[in-house]
């Protein structure tokens, strides 16, 4: 490998490309990983849910802290060297350690303090997976910063489909909730084999903190973005498990499940790809923003009707493929398919800032979600498992409104009818569902 790593040159036609093995990726890889959920879901109850869901916590942080740390900084950088790359890894794999140890001792504390027992050696039994994220960790942003994501989308369709067959086995057999530990194993270790046989480079035994800092300099900021997410997200967890009970928990992640299915079907592809795309672009404005228009009409006009056609028909769906048991699910997925149609554009904004290096507005927009999601959770926990999913969608629509006026700022769109033409779809398909929303809240509560 050459000592710098400059990024590549986009033409129209790998550009293209890329978005169609994103799409691949996601649509093989989450089609098996929803008919393994489905299954999953049949022959597991709710409260075994809603007890890997208050384990999983730790490995949201191992995906934040080691698997993504310099993930988006190696796609975005304008050049790499081999010690940037080296340091990344041998970074990564040193959180991975810390994290893995210190899961282990925090086990039994952890479920006392949630008084379920039963998840202190599910936990435990997790620890070593932050050692498989820190391996494969640096691989797949190689892999994206080329573009190259056919191989991913083999990774993933290949290691879903082994552990998902593994993890409908273990299930059948009656190992009840260390059946989502199997599968995490099975994935990982098959994720780790993929990547490193097709992807040829490989670590040197060096590190540099002057290296890692200046990847930190970006790759912090990302971080401290996902860190947001992750607050926002296992933090509502946790309340519901500890206020409304692991079976509410269960029905929970049920609907947060299958609305994150729906966004790695729909959307997330063409927010990954457009990543790499816009990175490649963000010393051309005009072609930036020429590009950023034609994602967000594509989004506008395809993607968000798919989650309103999923919301129409889910009082007949989630009956249909999980039982009656889950019932109970289905209006608050309703307002989660609201959500996502409202994002499926927005977030491309997200993205944008990203390419461009500038993740601040991200971070302040973050905050005021994560602020905006507890208070409003707090005020109406009193309405269960609704009170939380509309507490979660009105911080996610401030969001995307502070996103969306940050974005004009730093781009110095200070004309209106250049704003306007680059966010006309936007800007609609928005203000049509934020009234469909309004009308179906006070209708519902």
């Amino acid at each position: 490998m050459n000592n710098k790593v400059p990024i590549e040159i986009q033409t129209k036609a790998n550009a293209w490309m890329a978005t169609f093995w994103a799409y691949a990726q996601n649509w093989l890889g989450r089609s098996v990983t929803f008919l393994v959920f489905l299954i999953l879901a049949r022959l597991l109850s709710p409260e075994e849910f809603g007890a890997f869901a208050v384990a999983l916590l730790f490995i949201t942080l191992g995906e934040v802290f080691v698997e993504q740390i310099f993930a988006q900084v190696i796609v975005q950088r304008e050049t790499l060297t081999q010690l940037h790359l080296s340091s990344a890894f041998w970074g990564a794999m040193g959180l991975g350690l810390i994290l893995s140890v210190a899961v282990y001792l925090i086990a039994p504390w952890y479920a006392e303090v949630f008084k379920i027992k039963s998840i202190e050696p599910i936990i435990a039994a997790l620890s070593p997976i932050f050692l498989l994220m820190g391996l494969s960790s640096i691989h797949p942003a190689l892999l994206r910063r080329k573009l190259n994501y056919k191989v991913l989308a083999f990774r993933t369709m290949f290691a879903n489909f082994i552990s998902g067959m593994t993890a409908i086995a273990v299930a059948f057999n009656g190992f009840g909730v260390w059946t989502f530990v199997i599968q995490l194993f099975v994935f990982y270790i098959l994720n780790f084999i993929v990547l490193w046989c097709n992807e040829p480079w490989r670590p040197n035994v060096v590190f540099s903190f002057v290296s890692l800092k200046e990847l930190f300099r970006y790759s912090g900021y990302i971080a401290f973005t996902k860190f947001i997410d992750l607050v926002e997200t296992r933090g509502v967890e946790l309340i519901v498990a500890r206020i409304l009970g692991v079976t509410i928990l269960g029905y929970y992640m049920l609907a947060m499940k299958l609305f994150q299915a729906l966004n790695q079907l729909f959307a997330a592809p063409l927010w990954d790809s457009s990543i790499s795309i816009l990175a490649r672009l963000q010393l051309q404005r005009e072609r930036f923003l020429d590009t950023l228009k034609q994602k967000t009409k594509f989004t506008e006009l395809y993607i968000a009707p798919l989650f309103l056609i999923v919301f129409a028909t889910s009082d007949i769906l989630i009956p249909l493929a999980f039982g009656e048991k889950w019932i109970a699910v289905i209006v608050p997925f309703q307002f989660l398919c609201l959500l996502g149609a409202l994002r499926a554009g927005g977030f491309l904004l997200v993205v944008a800032l990203q390419a461009i290096g500038d993740v601040s507005a991200v971070v302040k927009a973050g905050i005021v979600r994560v602020i905006v999601t507890f208070i409003s959770v707090w005020l109406m926990l009193d309405k269960g498992l609704l009170g939380v999913v509309l507490s979660i969608l009105l911080g996610q629509f401030l969001s995307i409104l502070i996103i969306f006026f940050l974005f004009a700022k730093y781009m110095n769109l200070s004309n209106f009818l250049l704003f306007r033409s680059v966010y006309t779809a936007l800007t609609i398909v928005e203000a049509i569902l934020a009234i469909a929303l309004l009308v179906f809240i006070q209708y519902i509560i």
